[in-house]
């Protein structure tokens, strides 16, 4: 049991998994592969403009690509949720 939950915020947040639930995008290394930083940058830019406050980043993601994401959360001040 949690001592304390004044820790959690609640809040909306978008990812590149959405592609793969809708079945235009893949989780394979093909030309419908949606894990991608330009596809990233494409949720991040919309949840910036549509005041969406999270990003969901699915673990796999090559760390170099993470790390670019991570910029630019920071740069649209938007908290990242990393599994």
């Amino acid at each position: 049991m949690l001592e304390t939950t004044d820790w959690i915020r609640p809040m909306k947040y978008i990812g590149v998994w959405w592609g793969m639930h809708l079945g235009v995008e893949t989780w394979k290394m093909d030309e419908r592969h949606g894990a991608t930083t330009a596809n990233a940058k494409k949720y991040i830019d919309f949840a910036a403009t549509n005041k969406i406050e999270g990003f969901y980043l699915k673990a796999g993601m090559r760390a170099g690509k993470v790390g670019a994401v991570c910029k630019i959360l920071i740069l649209r001040n938007l908290t990242l949720t990393l599994t």
